[in-house]
């Protein structure tokens, strides 16, 4: 946070991925009269064009004062949008159906394993009747049936602890209301008025992500928890209002 730049740490090339640099630069601008004044300011450098390290579609440097006051306006709007809504059990529904819905999913993947394993197994009983004479399938039909059951299977128990994750995410979530609300309202509060130090930190536990493109084409990543958050207080405004911010960042 000790840089002079508003944004560092989650700033990227849009293109090449890489991590932006920020760097300070001065601009000589000579007026009508003659005089000549000295402009301070920070541009991003895109450390792959910058250094040649490979191919990268996007500009070699962007501006701050195009990033900076986009990327505030945003702040501005979460902020203001998450602090006008009181903390009430609506909220708290919401992430239950949320908690509730990734349960169903895997409750089902669940079944569906426990189906394709009773299916296997039955397979695998065919092989030693077939090689009996007892069976009206071939060895190598079955073979076949057995490999392609056998990856159903794998697909399952890479899907299953995912889906675990995101019930106990969304419950860590649930408990963690009060948190982010403070979060927000304390941010709402003392954004305006705080150093340049700590609304970088603030932009930097709101957002994974700020990615820039070419022609300064701005997205932005809201982190993931904040931006369960939001999405728990989500109504149509919202999404209208995000609109008319050209679609700056979703949740």
């Amino acid at each position: 946070t000790r840089g002079a730049a508003l944004l560092g740490g989650n700033i990227f090339c849009a293109h090449c991925g890489s991590k932006l640099h920020a760097v300070s630069y001065k601009d000589v601008v000579v007026h009508k009269d003659g005089t000549k004044k000295e402009y301070k300011s920070i541009k991003y450098l895109c450390p792959t064009r910058t250094h040649g390290r490979g191919y990268c579609a996007g500009q070699t440097q962007y501006i701050s004062t195009k990033i900076d006051p986009v990327v505030l306006d945003v702040v501005h709007f979460i902020l203001n949008y998450a602090s006008e809504y009181e903390k009430d059990d609506l909220i708290k529904k919401r992430y239950e159906q949320a908690i509730k819905s990734k349960k169903k999913l895997y409750a089902g993947l669940i079944k569906e394993y426990e189906k394709e394993q009773t299916i296997l197994k039955r397979l695998l009983e065919e092989v030693g009747k077939a090689m009996i004479g007892e069976s009206v399938l071939s060895v190598e039909v079955i073979n076949q049936s057995i490999t392609m059951q056998k990856e159903k299977i794998e697909r399952l128990e890479k899907q299953i602890p995912e889906a675990l994750k995101a019930v106990n995410e969304q419950k860590d979530s649930l408990n963690n209301i009060d948190k982010y609300y403070e979060d927000f309202t304390g941010w709402a509060d003392e954004f305006d008025l705080a150093s340049r130090e700590r609304r970088k930190m603030i932009i930097c536990n709101l957002f994974d992500k700020i990615k820039i493109g070419r022609d300064y084409s701005i997205e932005m990543e809201v982190n993931m928890d904040y931006g369960q958050f939001l999405s728990a207080v989500k109504t149509e405004r919202f999404t209208v209002e995000t609109d008319t911010l050209g679609r700056a960042f979703g949740c």
